[in-house]
């Protein structure tokens, strides 16, 4: 767009922007050819602007809440895959170790009965303190993994 080279340019411009023209400049502005081109695109520029509908944005934090209501990105899934691998990888230690303890230990759980240990009729079992930290041990990591397992989901 070229600058107005009308004096008086600047000041109709001003003029139609507030919605105020005084007399003499609407009589300059229909002598004076580029004041008029001025005014007409004025005119037409404030028409077009009131026929345009209003549209309302939606509020940010709606918008934040859906997006964390209708589920997880890709990005989402790219960053939590270690995470899955661990945890899946846990899971298989902790299986191997349990298949590991009860084969090295069959005889002794296989003897095992509820009923004999309270009437202290079992003989040769044998569950030494060692053992016992060994099944506390894979107890509880069983529980950990599977509980943080739960609370990663």
């Amino acid at each position: 767009m070229k600058p107005v080279e009308c004096a008086r340019g600047e000041e109709l411009s001003r003029a139609l922007h507030r919605g105020e023209i005084a007399a003499d400049l609407r009589d300059h502005a229909r002598l004076c050819a580029e004041c008029s081109e001025l005014a007409k695109i004025s005119v037409w520029m404030n028409r077009l602007a009131s026929e345009t509908p209003r549209r309302v944005l939606p509020d940010p934090t709606i918008l934040r809440l859906k997006a964390q209501l209708f589920g997880t990105t890709s990005a989402d899934e790219k960053v939590m895959q270690p995470l899955h691998f661990l945890q899946r990888f846990a899971f298989g230690v902790i299986a191997l170790c349990w298949v590991s303890l009860l084969t090295w230990k069959w005889e002794s759980f296989s003897n095992f009965s509820v009923e004999g240990v309270l009437t202290g009729a079992i003989e040769g079992l044998s569950f030494s303190p060692s053992l016992m930290a060994i099944l506390f041990t894979l107890g509880c990591a069983t529980i950990v993994v599977t509980v943080q397992t739960a609370l990663a989901e």
